[in-house]
């Protein structure tokens, strides 16, 4: 491992003007910004962006970068950020970034993962006036292996973790989507009002708001046994946050009535237009968190007649909260504020008690899994560090680590080999020890991303994190997988495998009973681990289903399957008939 200049291993530059709003098209070739980045990092595409036409990139004298071209901020907070991105398609790039042209002599993940761990954003001299020269960018310094090929082993052990960190904050956004989705089923959109429920201002429904306060504090967290009072973060993001606090100063002493218990309704009643009347429900908090006089706490009058976990998801649904932002006020250059008065006149439709209860349960229900994800994550987040840290450090033992598997491409090659155990058994047997293997533990974190992933109604997608398709969806991730890459957007390609993963399920476990929907949501799960050229994940059709219906029923009357009522889940199943 040696240590590198920039400029020595990348050209080094920096994008052009912006063109005008009215210079943008609704087709063409991506324009990137620095606020671009965030979002590309989290698996947005880049043609969701602006897009410029070629004719006018003419016109404007854009320079056009190719794919892997390596973009980060180096002017304005976004510098800040140390956000490092690779672009999947070329692009044209706003002048506030710079970018960087890998070599020959250094592999282009590679060098997007050592700017992700040694960020840029240490360049900056002045914290006030954010700004990286291209001069310091040439000059700063990374470390390098001499030879490209552990570059190459390094990059797949890194972009491995970062996409199981990257699929597990995808599966934590698809459960908030998914509860939205269940909200609206149950509820109509609560602003449109179609399923005419009874509605009543909401300071009928509320004993009191409660206002916080705000004495001067740290600029750093409070410890456990410190007090310490909520920052708008805690709240801004829709879920509560306890780490978001200020320390209070030692000599001033605390006033207890503002403290936060669980069970708290807060809303944000100040902030900027897009951030302003954001709600969430304190589950669990540690003690010593006061609330601060920008956040409001909600007290309800009868819980039997308004649900708090009810009024903190309608209070949060898109419609009602713009609903609710509208009734923000404050002088011109000030941030909206949304007084009591104003809060407590807002219109809210209440449903059935009974109703919101049922739909607590599935929030609760939800939660739980949300919980479970998020120590995960947290624990990928940790080895992530970890192995970066060696990695960096050249601690990793990475010669038996073989390079056949790995392609130019590291992210697409994670994402086609994620879970499966038959490719990372062939990498384990050219390791020996297990123990001094940094795959051992990225495989044990992957064998556990196998729920949700692709089902359409709410209530069934609900219904089906009980069901009992595990033992199905281990066994379809031992299927052989083809030498080469097939096709599935081609039907006949996509109903021989599906029928051909029901064919070697039920040769190895013809003592199993399973229902047609547990085999579908399990053949779905294992689909949509493959990626089309344009990046989306395959799905099986509605088509491919039919096909896979008439193979079942086709069975049943010639007596290869069996069918059997189930009691415990009401409903039919089926098996192999081994008479």
């Amino acid at each position: 491992m040696i240590e590198i200049e920039l400029g020595s291993v990348a050209e080094v530059s920096a994008g052009q003007s912006a063109p005008k709003k009215s210079e943008f098209s609704e087709s063409g070739t991506p324009f990137i910004r620095a606020g671009s980045l965030k979002g590309l990092i989290e698996g947005q595409s880049e043609s969701e962006f602006e897009l410029i036409s070629e004719e006018t990139a003419k016109i404007k004298k854009l320079k056009l970068y190719p794919k892997g071209s390596i973009l980060f901020a180096k002017s304005g907070m976004s510098a800040t950020k140390g956000r490092i991105y690779s672009l999947k398609s070329p692009a044209y790039v706003v002048s506030h970034l710079a970018i960087l042209l890998p070599k020959d002599n250094i592999d282009q993940s590679y060098l997007r993962l050592a700017l992700n761990y040694f960020s840029p954003s240490k360049l900056i001299r002045d914290p006030a006036y954010p700004s990286i020269s291209l001069k310091d960018i040439k000059k700063y310094r990374i470390p390098v292996p001499s030879n490209i090929n552990d570059q190459k082993r390094i990059a797949y052990l890194l972009c491995k973790v970062e996409s199981l960190i990257l699929r597990r904050k995808n599966q934590l956004q698809e459960l908030d989507e998914l509860l939205q989705s269940v909200f609206f089923e149950m509820f109509g959109d609560p602003v449109q009002n179609n399923k005419q429920w009874n509605k009543k201002p909401l300071g009928m429904l509320l004993s009191q708001i409660d206002s916080g306060w705000s004495p001067k504090c740290e600029s750093v967290p409070a410890n456990n046994d410190q007090w310490g009072v909520l920052k708008l973060g805690a709240v801004t993001s829709g879920v509560f946050k306890q780490d978001e606090n200020k320390a209070m100063l030692s000599n001033v002493a605390p006033k207890v009535q503002h403290e936060v218990k669980a069970g708290d309704l807060l809303f944000t009643r100040k902030n900027t237009y897009e951030l302003v009347a954001a709600t969430a429900f304190v589950h669990e908090t540690r003690s010593k968190l006061l609330l601060p006089d920008l956040i409001f706490r909600l007290v309800i009058e009868d819980e039997n007649e308004i649900n708090p976990i009810y009024l903190w998801k309608l209070l949060s649904y898109p419609s009602q909260r713009k609903k609710i932002q509208s009734l923000a006020g404050g002088a011109a250059g000030s941030m909206p504020n949304i007084s009591k008065a104003n809060l407590n006149s807002a219109l809210i439709p209440v449903p059935d008690i009974d109703l919101q209860l049922k739909f607590s349960e599935v929030v609760n229900k939800i939660e739980e899994i949300k919980n479970s994800y998020k120590v995960s994550l947290k624990d990928l987040e940790l080895l992530s560090e970890s192995l970066s840290h060696k990695a960096f450090k050249g601690e990793l033992n990475l010669r038996n680590i073989p390079l056949t598997e790995v392609f130019d491409d590291k992210e697409e090659l994670v994402e086609i080999v994620e879970d499966k155990p038959q490719f990372i058994s062939k990498i384990d047997q050219g390791l020996g020890n297990l123990s001094a293997n940094p795959l051992e533990k990225i495989d044990h974190f992957s064998k556990q991303l196998e729920q949700i992933n692709r089902i359409t109604k709410p209530f069934e997608q609900i219904d089906s994190l009980t069901r009992p398709i595990e033992q199905i969806t281990k066994r379809l991730e031992t299927i052989a997988l083809p030498k080469m890459m097939l096709d599935f957007s081609k039907d006949k390609i996509r109903q021989k495998w599906l029928i051909k993963l029901l064919k070697d399920f039920l040769t190895d476990h013809d003592t199993t009973s399973l229902s047609l929907q547990d085999f579908w949501e399990s053949a779905q799960n294992w689909i949509s681990n493959f990626t089309s050229e344009d990046g989306e994940n395959y799905c099986f059709s509605i088509e491919d289903y039919e096909v896979y219906k008439d193979f079942i029923f086709s069975e049943l009357r010639n007596g290869v399957l069996l069918q059997e009522y189930e009691e415990v889940s009401n409903g039919i199943k089926f098996k192999v008939n081994k008479k």
